[in-house]
This record gives C-alpha cells, structure tokens and sequence, in this order.
C-alpha cells in the first residue's frame, strides 16, 4: 500500500512552531523524525494522520554533548547510526554496542532514539538499556520549561507514553556517568529485525561484592521492567556470579517468571520464558567477564 496522497509535511525549526503546528492540528498531525515507524503505519492504512511534523531540524532535539556533570546528552533527533559512531558515546562502551544492532540498515541510518522511545513499541533496544543506566528523558514545552522523566515514567504501555501531545517535544535523552566499578551488560534474542526478548543488567562491583544492581527485561512486556528478582544480586559475592551457579539460576528464574506474569499476549508463551531465563544468564556473564577483564566502565 501507498503513502496517502493527501498527506502534508511540515518543517518547523522551532520548538514553539512545532508545538503550535501540533495544537492547531490536532488528532490529525503527528511529530516524526526519522519517520520508520509511521511510514509503515502510513503505508498498512493504520494510522489516519494526514499531517506530519518534521522535528528533524529543531536545534535543541539534535547533537551528542557532554555535559558539566558528566552525563551523556543526546538529542531525540539523534539517528542510532549517529549514536553507534559518536567518539563520545564510546565512554559507554555498552551503549554503541547495543546501538550497533537496532533494527537493519534503514533503522540504524534513518530512525532516532527520541522517535523509538515515543513510538513506545515494547520490542525495542534501546528502552530496555535505557531503563537500566537509569536515562532520564527530557520532554519541553513552549515556554522553555521541561519534565526530566525517567524512562519507567515515560513509557505508560504497548505504544503509550506520558508525553503531552500537542503540548510538549522529547527533547533529549541523558545517560548519567555511572560510579566507578561499574559495569553494563545488554543482549537480546531476535528470530526477526525486532527482539523478542532483551536484557540489561548494571552493577557495581566493591570489595568483591555485587551493588546498584538493576536487571531490566523487555520486549517481551508492554514496558522493559525492572524485576525485583534482581535485587536478590545485591550484596552478593562476584565469585558466585558465575554461569550455572545457583543463585544465577535462581535469579533467572525468578526474574523470567515476574516478566512473563505481565507478559504480553503473544510473550505468554512458554519460550519466551526460557528465553528469558538463558538471557538473564548471559548478561550476568557478560558484566563478570568485563569486570574480570578489569573493564569497570560502563
């Protein structure tokens, strides 16, 4: 199927003008950047918007900076071509790693970080290590002001998000330096170009022991979910972490059961709970592998 015939762009350069773009039209215009995703809904016939709002040239949704205090600003407007190839990025050695395998060649050169975390699909990369680094999202409105959510705020469910339509951009996305000692591990599994099942594990290893534990899984829930079962690492002693150990089996389990308790319809299935349990795994020895190889950075 074709894109509509009738369908407008429109290209603000602007927060106000995007805004004001987005009230006047109402129901019928919608934000994009990379546009990967509401194309295809365009050309499925799934979506009735007839107006699209090119955000792509804002200068506050653009670029990969620094700032004072050491976290990592990305503009929503950032492709994850962009992202995977920044030298600054590179300080997160996980986070170019899991850009490098978003989606195929068109994702990675024309989607955006900002446009995956609003389009909310739960089978997405970056949502699942984001909530794990602990990201926050900054969504600003027309008179400067700004909300700094973190990604379990944003993202409501399946295709659902906080943001306020109309009244509000994703500005940015910022990832905090983590402390020293501490690792990233992110893996999925994919039988497609979208992941079935994705983990992000992060900690912080001291004096021999396990802290800041955080074990994120997606994909395979409406919102990547932060599984109480991980907390069962803390404290824990890092000779223990090793694959088939007891408590690494123990965890997996219980963090693949609590995932597929709120698991979506078609995740219910008892695969994707193994799934679940095998990656938890793997992310565990990833993160000890990289601290024993003295790689305590993110």
């Amino acid at each position: 199927m074709a894109i509509p015939r009738d369908l407008r762009v429109h290209r603000p350069e602007t927060v106000d003008e995007a805004l004001a773009l987005l009230d006047e039209l109402g129901d019928d215009a919608a934000p994009y950047a990379g546009g990967t995703e509401l194309v295809m809904l365009l050309k499925l016939g799934l979506t009735s918007v007839r107006d699209l709002v090119d955000v792509r040239r804002i200068p506050l949704l653009q670029g990969i900076r620094l700032l004072d205090h050491g976290a990592l600003r990305v503009g929503a407007a950032t492709t994850h071509r962009e992202l995977h190839q920044c030298a600054l990025a590179s300080r997160w050695p996980s986070l170019p790693e899991m850009e490098a395998t978003v989606g195929n060649v068109r994702v990675m050169s024309m989607g955006t970080l900002g446009g995956n975390l609003c389009f909310a699909d739960p089978q997405s990369d970056p949502a699942t290590y984001l909530t794990a680094v602990a990201a926050t999202l900054v969504c600003t409105a027309a008179d400067g002001s700004a909300r700094r959510l973190p990604v379990q705020d944003f993202l409501l469910d399946a295709y659902s998000t906080s943001l306020r339509h109309g009244t509000e951009l994703l500005a940015s996305i910022e990832i905090p330096p983590l402390d020293d000692g501490c690792v990233i591990a992110h893996r999925k599994i994919a039988f497609g170009e979208r992941p079935d099942v994705t983990c992000a594990l992060r900690l912080r290893a001291r004096d021999g022991y396990a802290e800041q534990v955080c074990l994120v899984l997606g994909s395979m829930t409406g919102r990547p979910l932060v599984t109480d079962a991980g907390r069962q690492l803390e404290r824990s002693r890092l000779a223990d972490l090793v694959t088939g150990s007891a408590l690494v089996r123990d965890v997996a389990q219980a963090a693949a059961d609590e995932a597929h308790a709120v698991a979506l319809t078609d995740s219910r299935g008892r695969h994707a709970r193994v799934l679940a349990v095998n990656l938890v795994e793997q992310v565990v020895a990833v993160a000890t592998d990289r601290l024993d190889a003295g790689a305590v950075v993110p």
